[in-house]
């Protein structure tokens, strides 16, 4: 933790005065905190020379590194703190742009449409363990289940949840009843499912 450490002087007339004296040890000062937070921006230029062939005129440069590929790139510092602001904390994706443009004074400007892509490309880099865990919850001996409603634009929608306490996954879905469980755990679960009785659901697991 970086910080200033401050001392307060006692006034003349406390130190000036025969009739006080310091206290020493253990309960000779007293301490109290002072604590806030800055948010920084962090920005690393990338330059390379550019040349050119004389008889070919074809233009030649040093790759950029792979995580710097477009004219503004932002690492994952940046990614992660979207994520958890997205998908933990559940702010939509128009207030994280305003936050993280207000808070750094203009200098993060990130678009909606790259605060969606984050997801897609989670979702992406994220298919073998996704995979794992979806073989982990069939072969459970207890798996909860439920079906909850989101909104999509204003629209009523589905989301399929599986857990069995310690791994879990979320579906969409469009539609409710069987088709909604298609292509989940639920689907070829053949063990203990827990859930709220929903009639639909009494046509899974054993």
């Amino acid at each position: 933790m970086n910080g200033d450490s401050v001392f307060l002087p006692a006034p003349p007339e406390i130190t000036g005065n025969p009739d006080y004296y310091r206290i020493k040890g253990e309960h000779g000062t007293v301490h109290k905190q002072a604590v806030g937070i800055t948010l920084t921006v962090k920005v690393d230029n990338y330059y390379v020379y550019v040349y050119r062939n004389r008889k070919t005129g074809a233009r030649y440069h040093v790759p950029f590194p792979s995580n710097v590929q477009l004219e503004v790139n932002y690492d994952e510092s940046v990614k992660a703190f979207i994520f958890l602001m997205k998908n933990h904390l559940n702010v939509s994706e128009a207030k994280i742009s305003e936050f993280l443009c207000e808070m750094t004074g203009g200098e993060i400007k990130v678009s909606r449409g790259m605060i969606s892509h984050m997801n897609k490309e989670f979702s992406q880099k994220s298919e073998q363990e996704q995979k794992e865990i979806f073989a982990t919850l069939v072969t459970s001996e207890v798996m909860h289940t439920d079906l909850t409603t989101a909104r999509l634009n204003g629209i009523l929608k589905n989301i399929v949840v599986c857990t069995n306490g310690t791994e879990t996954l979320y579906f969409y879905r469009d539609k409710k009843g069987d088709a909604a469980f298609k292509g989940t755990p639920v689907e070829f679960f053949q063990n203990t499912l827990i859930h709220d009785h929903d009639k639909t659901m009494y046509h899974f697991g054993s």
